[in-house]
């Protein structure tokens, strides 16, 4: 079983006005910083089964939740990042959105994740 974390929440930076995120704009590295925050449902890591859910290890349950899917490898391609000309971006390329609401979702095969591909 491999196991999917998942950025769960809003980044600050989402939530941004156009005033606010105009204000933003002149501290040096914002741009760098906003195209390569995490965004809701971007996978992070990806680990072994009971990594995040075994015994003694855990989770930020506010930041994240974990989709455990049986039967799979655990697949680094997941935790690819965007990239925007050279430059490697802090962004995730994929979203897993299955198991919205919900700290730890359980599914059968992959088939049964909804995920985004964000680079096409």
């Amino acid at each position: 079983m491999a196991e999917y974390l998942i950025y769960d929440q809003d980044h600050w930076m989402d939530k941004l006005n156009q005033v606010e995120y105009d204000v933003q704009m002149k501290n040096p590295h914002f741009a760098e910083r906003f195209l390569s925050r995490y965004q809701r449902d971007d996978t992070v890591e990806v680990r072994l089964d009971g990594f995040w859910t075994g015994p003694g290890r855990g989770f930020d349950k506010k930041a994240f939740r974990v989709v455990c899917v049986k039967g799979v490898k655990p697949d680094k391609k997941y935790e690819k990042a965007l990239m925007s000309g050279d430059i490697i971006l802090n962004r995730r390329r994929f979203s897993i959105l299955t198991g919205a609401g919900q700290k730890v979702t359980k599914v059968s095969s992959m088939n049964d994740l909804t995920i985004r591909d964000k680079a096409k």
